[in-house]
Formats: C-alpha cells, structure tokens, sequence
C-alpha cells in the first residue's frame, strides 16, 4: 500500500479492515447496479473471487525444504481467519492447528 493512500485512509477514519471488506463488497452483486458488480461497471469485466476464502475453513500451509526434515512434514494444518487486501498482495491470516 503506498503512504499516498495509507494517509488518505488516515485522514478519512478507515482502517485496513474495512478496505478488506470493501474489496469484497465490489466484487458482490448490488441492487444499485441491475445484474452486475461494482467491479464490473467500473473495469468493464467480470471480478476475480478465486483468491476468496470461507473464514474458518481448513488450510494448509506450504513449509519450505530449509525450514523442515528432509523426510519431516511438508505442510502444516491450518485454520483460515483473516484476509489483509492491499492492491499488489492479499497476505492471509492462519492460525497453527495443533496435531496431537
């Protein structure tokens, strides 16, 4: 996110949460605009939602060949919490399940 518009949120009370949610909310039809998304009226296409996730539903995390056994665990289980929107990235938030 640059400080141009960081500031800009800023000075205008959102947070980051809430472009998180306005991201979705463009990509969601709307009875203001017959039949289409805000995302299509203003690029001229049909959104992406393959980046989407349920909140809550089961992930697994890739962990890198550094960082695990040679014939140790390659992925770990996660839950899906949080998604964190800015314009060039979507950072997702897990939390570890615990195997026992």
């Amino acid at each position: 996110m640059s400080k141009e518009f960081q500031n800009f949120l800023d000075e205008c009370g959102i947070s980051r949460e809430h472009t998180a949610l306005i991201h979705v909310l463009n990509r969601c039809p709307t009875s203001a605009v017959e039949e289409k998304t805000p995302h299509e009226v203003w690029y001229k296409e049909k959104p992406g939602v393959g980046h989407l996730r349920v909140w809550g539903c089961l992930a697994y995390v890739h962990i890198q060949k550094d960082k695990h056994a040679k014939l140790g665990l390659h992925m770990e289980k996660c839950v899906f919490i949080a998604v964190l929107y800015s314009p060039w990235v979507i950072p997702y938030g897990l939390h570890r399940v615990h195997m026992g």
